[in-house]
């Protein structure tokens, strides 16, 4: 009989080469991992794109147990928040054969195999101070236990008027866009923080980029950028004012300086100060 172990590292040697995590590419070692058992098992291990908090559930979650000696098939977890400060950003993987690592690599946003067990120990453990605990999926575990929304009332045509029925069906509506928006902000947690958007932004963002160009390069523009982060401040995030209007390379490299953990508090600044290098040399 195939153990839960066993099937996990079945699945994830079936995902190689793939992409798993089609959200972040730089960040989504727990992405990928999460589609991958999901794959196996039907729904993921939890904690979206975070590491740390899915560190807390693998030691937590009674489907897990912590191992010593690890195999084929076995999370490999250094999370991110726990290490010294020498580096960044943990990592999590799966344990493949033979001493290798199957994870998500940031350079081809594929899953891989991409370390050794001695290499992972002197990157994370040895030099970046994080913790490197082995987790077995246990053969037999309790399913998670589903939790049913509230039902909402049914509309009683005989008792309510036209007004008051359609009015009901926008309030749910609206409802519905916010559930989604908040999903969406724990998927990109990576660039929201966990912050739900307004579900009026993308009709905000739709106007705002209208025929604008980057206010860096003149290209079309991409990406409605907020000089403030809306995670720091949300009541600023449908502000016109705070938004800057990038194409996607200027948001990335000047408005976030390659990293969406960082923002650049000088971009409306530098976004000119590029344009005119980049009229001049035109």
């Amino acid at each position: 009989m195939e153990t839960n172990r066993e099937k996990l590292f079945r699945i994830a040697k079936e995902c190689l080469n793939r992409d798993m995590a089609p959200t972040e590419d730089e960040f989504g070692c727990a992405e990928a991992l999460n589609t991958v058992f999901a794959k196996a098992f039907g729904s993921p291990i939890g904690g979206g794109l975070s590491t740390y908090r899915m560190y807390d559930i693998l030691r937590n979650d009674s489907r897990f147990e912590k191992v010593s000696q690890p195999l084929s098939g076995d999370i490999i977890m250094s999370a991110t928040g726990h290490g010294s400060g020498k580096l960044r950003n943990g990592h999590v993987g799966l344990v493949g054969d033979n001493g290798n690592i199957m994870s998500n690599s940031s350079y081809s946003g594929k899953w891989e195999y991409n370390y050794t067990l001695d290499v992972w120990k002197r990157r994370y453990k040895d030099y970046g101070g994080f913790p490197m605990d082995f987790f077995r999926v246990k053969t037999k575990f309790e399913p998670l236990p589903f939790t049913p929304q509230p039902s909402v009332p049914p509309i009683q045509p005989n008792t309510r008027n036209d007004d008051t029925a359609n009015l009901v069906k926008l309030n749910l509506l609206q409802q519905l866009l916010e559930t989604y928006q908040k999903l969406i902000a724990l998927l990109k947690a990576n660039r929201t923080f966990g912050v739900a958007r307004s579900w009026k932004w993308s009709e905000v963002r739709n106007n705002f980029l209208k025929g604008k160009v980057c206010e860096a390069c003149t290209r079309p523009a991409q990406t409605a950028h907020h000089e403030i982060p809306f995670h720091i401040n949300p009541s600023k995030e449908l502000e016109e004012s705070n938004l800057v209007a990038l194409c996607d390379d200027c948001h990335f490299f000047l408005a976030h300086l390659k990293n969406f953990k960082w923002w650049n508090k000088d971009i409306r600044k530098d976004a000119t100060l590029y344009r005119s290098r980049v009229e001049h040399r035109g």
